[in-house]
């Protein structure tokens, strides 16, 4: 029996991808990247390297079935091990939870922790990285992959590597730093001077996470030990309401980074949808019944009725039968703080 194990982190609302990408229905769950949802693909990736049912996957309460019924069509031996978290308290907890579940099963597990929203076009890099990052961990590390920037984005937390653990043509290094989203001008020095986006996948011994965790969370690490069947839900809720980053990798001493080029994304805006999607002769993305004049550049994405364009240039037009999103390109990265400021509206006027 394999002891490698894959944790699908399948929670979040993706609210950059608004009004598509809704509460009840968030874009894990949605096909914005080819036929299958964003969650099919992440799971048939990952059984490239574990069985089915090594396959963990933590969701919301809300979302089970539909988490399930998707997997159902993939993997199904991996519909037993959907956990389903009564409220929302960021990756750590999560983590923590599902990592606590499999070392139940197998004290020897060797875990890798990724999101069910992202695309990877070369997966045999991917799988490569992955089996690397598995070599490094059993030296008690906490690894995580990194991705070689091809632009200063501005959207990702940034990792700066130090002193390199391992040789050969899949070099890793211990991190120096870890750095928040920057402004675009210091984005760009942070590449020039080597630094990774930061992936949030990871690697690592459930040994391993679980001795961090009690040092750096002991009371977090106490309440799950004594959570009970009973006490779920209560305790749950209880959790500190913190990210894997910040609660335990920013705080691990033995932690590594493996630079990966995978062609990876996290989909995280609707620019980024373009940027994944073939274009046609005027470089627009078009999906539905969309029928443009005069228009370059451009994402055009109706779910319901008909929607045209004339004489635009580089926008998003989002339209679903609640709501309709209409942006320039450039600008997709604020659409959380106008979708706030939208149900704001609803709440007021009801």
């Amino acid at each position: 029996m394999s002891n490698y194990y894959a944790l699908i982190l399948c929670g979040g609302s993706g609210t950059r991808l608004w009004p598509l990408s809704r509460t009840l229905r968030p874009k894990q769950l949605l096909a914005l990247n080819g036929k299958e949802t964003l969650l099919q693909q992440t799971a048939a990736r990952l059984l490239a390297h574990v069985p089915a049912e090594n396959l963990y996957t933590v969701t919301h309460e809300d979302h089970k079935f539909e988490v399930k019924g998707q997997l159902a069509e993939v993997a199904p031996s991996a519909v037993t091990n959907v956990l389903a978290e009564p409220c929302a308290r960021n990756t750590l907890p999560a983590i923590a939870w599902a990592v606590s579940q499999i070392q139940a099963k197998d004290k020897n597990a060797i875990i890798g922790v990724f999101a069910s929203d992202h695309a990877i076009d070369n997966e045999a890099a991917f799988i490569e990285a992955w089996e690397t990052a598995e070599k490094i961990a059993t030296d008690d590390y906490l690894v995580l992959l990194g991705i070689e920037p091809d632009s200063p984005a501005t959207g990702y937390g940034y990792i700066k590597p130090s002193k390199q653990i391992t040789g050969g043509n899949k070099p890793v290094f211990e991190v120096a730093q870890f750095v928040e989203k920057p402004a675009v001008e210091i984005a760009k020095q942070y590449i020039a001077d080597g630094y990774l986006w930061n992936s949030g996948m990871f690697v690592f011994k459930a040994s391993t996470f679980m001795q961090m965790f009690e040092q750096h969370q002991p009371e977090m690490a106490q309440q799950l030990s004594a959570m009970t069947v009973e006490s779920f839900a209560e305790t749950y809720a209880n959790f500190t309401n913190i990210s894997m980053d910040v609660g335990l990798a920013e705080k691990a001493k033995k932690i590594a980074v493996m630079p990966v080029d995978m062609a990876w994304s996290d989909l995280g805006s609707w620019d980024s949808i373009y940027q994944k999607h073939d274009k046609d002769v005027d470089n627009n993305v078009m999906h539905g019944k969309v029928f443009a004049q005069d228009t370059t550049n451009s994402l055009l994405w109706s779910e319901s009725s008909v929607l045209a364009t004339a004489g635009l240039d580089h926008i998003v037009v989002i339209q679903t039968d609640g709501a309709t999103l209409v942006c320039d390109r450039s600008k997709t990265e604020g659409i959380k703080s106008l979708v706030a400021q939208v149900e704001k509206y609803k709440v007021g006027s009801k």
